[in-house]
């Protein structure tokens, strides 16, 4: 009598059909938060104008303004455009940088390490300050902080691969209300995506 092996699916396949089901899971999960953050929030401030053509900046076809590739996802504003306005979404950090709650989305296992450059002009680093508590994959939310007004091209990154993105930040009048003072203890501070 001759035995043969059931039909059963090859492992490999389990693991691609599960790692596209995550995906679009965390996608869903991602849309919840968006929608949620973008009801609750007071509303950004972009300008009428457009972006300066003297800066590339990033703007997403997708919904709700995510740009991707195989292992993160990012928000970007609609128009490449985000203002910091008194009274608006943002802080003012001790040091007089603005920062923003950004949204992050890891599709592969690993640490995430954001930070950026101006593209304009000299200026110091771009920051983020990364809490801990969201795991190795999925959404991470994470603060970005900007030195100056200007054009920033910022790179995330998480197991050896990023993705960047070019943004015009401005700031009115002094920024913010909220100030800041620095990430609080235990938070993560990066300056680059490696």
């Amino acid at each position: 009598m001759q035995m043969t092996a059931p039909n059963l699916p090859s492992f490999s396949g389990y693991v691609f059909e599960s790692m596209v089901t995550i995906r679009q899971t965390l996608w869903r999960l991602v849309e919840v938060v968006v929608l949620f953050h973008a009801l609750t929030m007071p509303a950004v401030a972009q300008t009428d104008e457009p972006a300066s053509e003297h800066c590339p900046v990033t703007k997403s076809e997708k919904p709700g303004g995510w740009i991707e590739n195989d292992v993160l996802g990012v928000h970007v504003p609609s128009d490449g455009t985000f203002t910091f306005t008194p009274g608006g979404p943002g802080f003012v950090d001790a040091d007089g940088a603005v920062g923003i709650k950004w949204p992050w989305v890891r599709f592969v296992p690993g640490q995430l390490n954001v930070g950026g450059q101006r593209i304009d002009e000299e200026a110091p680093t771009a920051r983020a300050y990364i809490p801990g508590g969201y795991g190795e994959v999925g959404f991470q939310s994470m603060y970005l902080v900007f030195p100056t007004a200007g054009c920033w091209e910022i790179t995330g990154g998480v197991a050896g691969k990023s993705i960047t993105f070019t943004v015009l930040i401005a700031v009115e009048g002094d920024g913010p209300e909220w100030r800041f003072n620095g990430p609080p203890r235990g938070w993560r501070v990066t300056t680059d995506w490696r």
